[in-house]
Order: C-alpha cells, then sequence, then structure tokens
C-alpha cells in the first residue's frame, strides 16, 4: 500500500507530524504568489503527489526568503505562526542539507520580521 507521507516524515514524533499538516493549507489571501510556490513547495516535502496535480507542483523558482516574508507579512499571523513552526520542523529533521537550509532561511527571514515567537518544538 502507498502512503500519503514521505518516509523522513513518517520517522517524526507525532507532534511534529502534526505542525506540518497545519501547514499544508495555503493562505487565504487571494494575491501571494511567492508564499504559495512555498507552500506547494513544503507539500512536495511532505507528501506524495498521488494526483499529479498542482498540490505540490512548485513552478518555476522559489523566491527569495525575503521576498517571501515580506508577502507573508500580510498573511493573518496566525496562519504564519502555523508555518514558520513547519519551516522549523522541516529546516530540523529534514535528511537533505540543501533543504534544511533553504528551510532556515524562509524561517529566519520570518522571525526577523513577522514572527515574533516560535514555540519550542521538543
Amino acid at each position: 500500500m502507498k502512503r500519503a507521507c514521505r518516509p523522513w516524515v513518517e520517522r517524526l514524533p507525532i507532534k511534529q507530524q502534526c505542525i506540518l499538516f497545519s501547514a499544508m493549507r495555503g493562505p487565504d489571501a487571494g494575491k501571494c504568489a511567492r508564499v504559495k510556490r512555498v507552500v506547494r513547495w513544503m507539500r512536495a516535502l511532505v507528501v506524495h503527489n498521488v494526483a499529479n496535480g498542482h498540490y505540490t507542483r512548485v513552478g518555476g523558482n522559489l523566491p527569495k526568503a525575503k521576498a517571501f516574508a515580506r508577502q507573508a507579512e500580510w498573511l493573518t499571523q496566525h496562519y504564519v505562526n502555523h508555518f514558520a513552526e513547519a519551516l522549523h520542523v522541516v529546516a530540523r529533521f529534514h535528511p537533505e542539507d540543501a533543504t534544511q537550509r533553504r528551510a532556515w532561511g524562509y524561517l529566519e527571514a520570518l522571525l526577523k520580521d513577522v514572527v515574533p515567537l516560535v514555540r519550542d518544538l521538543e
């Protein structure tokens, strides 16, 4: 039987898995293409694209961290907090160094100007 989650996600404690799942939903704001691209990137890291649809298709280059954070600043704090926590999980636990570094870059950009605090994940 095929699984929905990538193997690295299945090895995480349930709390970190839930944090990732909470960020899978895209932002409600209509005009935030940079944020939506990063959301699709994260989905592709976490789940398999079983329908071959746009759900996990990134399309084009990912935005620079600062441009991503500038756009995220206009989203609800609730959504941004969930997404920042999920970036923290990817940055700490994803098996590929390049992916960890990219997640850290996005997280640091959010923490600098947008998110006042990310809860401890341990």
